[in-house]
């Protein structure tokens, strides 16, 4: 099915409302234990928006959020497997993103369906908790064809595209960059460009968004406490924000994500009361 929205401010009213993340959703209502979950995402600016919204979903409900397995880049992608087996199993849903070109993915993505067809019933035995894999849409051949008996325990498949001519779901900026990962952005020349932005009246979404941007790129970096003190400027931007005008749907789009950034950090830097509070405050939204 086809994601179709109006404007940015509607894309996450429309995901909410979508068939099949309804299905993906309803799966965590009433499963339990181990599943094979594919998400088809039609690009990573999506994918980035369901997580967030699904582990939104599990702390509404004093669930675990997802853990995500680091993937930046398609070497990351290639050595899941691997990481897999290493990996202590959590307590949430374990979250693959391997979002990106076909390019420069296909065969990482393909060398991944192999190791992980080897070891399908390691895999199935080591986790209590399910395992979503996000991708585009023509992941689907790739497992079909590289990975049959990995393939033949999926429990659920949810596709969710966006049409070309659409406009673009939102990431955590506006811009045509977005599609760039954090770990490909230099945070120091992204602050160099919010600087001029200070103090300026009308300026202050822009600001906003490359003071996010210059964040999400630090955490990237593990530079931690740097990333507090932009991502804290940026949040206290889109609070100024709603209170401006309270009634926007894309300034409490952005506020929600800034609360939910933060919170993320804030679980890094083991400081889980006030996570839990910045979650919640997203939640509320």
């Amino acid at each position: 099915m086809s994601l179709r929205s109006t404007s940015n401010s509607d894309d996450r009213l429309v995901l909410l409302s979508h068939p099949d993340w309804l299905k993906l959703l309803r799966h965590f209502e009433l499963g339990e234990g181990f599943a094979l979950l594919v998400l088809l995402a039609g690009d990573s600016s999506l994918a980035r928006l369901c997580r967030t919204e699904l582990d939104l979903w599990l702390l509404a409900r004093d669930r675990p959020r997802s853990f995500a397995l680091p993937v930046e880049k398609p070497e990351d992608l290639e050595n899941v497997p691997e990481a897999l087996l290493a990996l202590a199993p959590p307590e949430g849903p374990v979250w693959i993103d391997g979002s990106g070109a076909r390019e420069l993915y296909e065969q990482a993505w393909t060398r991944c369906a192999m190791k992980l067809n080897r070891i399908r019933n390691t895999i199935m035995a080591q986790f209590s908790t399910p395992l979503i894999l996000v991708g585009p849409p023509w992941l689907r051949e790739i497992f079909r064809d590289n990975a049959p008996d990995f393939w033949s325990i999926r429990t659920l498949v949810s596709e969710i595209s966006i049409p070309r001519s659409a406009t673009p779901l939102p990431r955590f900026e506006r811009s045509t960059e977005d599609e760039e990962p954090a770990s490909g952005i230099d945070p120091d020349f992204t602050l160099e460009q919010a600087a001029p932005l200070r103090g300026r009246p009308g300026e202050e979404r822009q600001l906003s968004r490359l003071l996010d941007r210059a964040g999400e790129a630090l955490m990237a970096r593990g530079r931690y406490r740097e990333a507090e003190e932009v991502l804290r400027e940026a949040l206290s931007l889109d609070e100024a924000a709603v209170d401006r005008h309270p009634d926007r749907a894309d300034g409490l789009l952005y506020l929600s994500i800034a609360y939910t950034r933060l919170g993320d950090l804030m679980r890094i830097l083991e400081s889980d009361n006030e996570a839990r509070q910045r979650y919640e405050k997203a939640l509320e939204i």
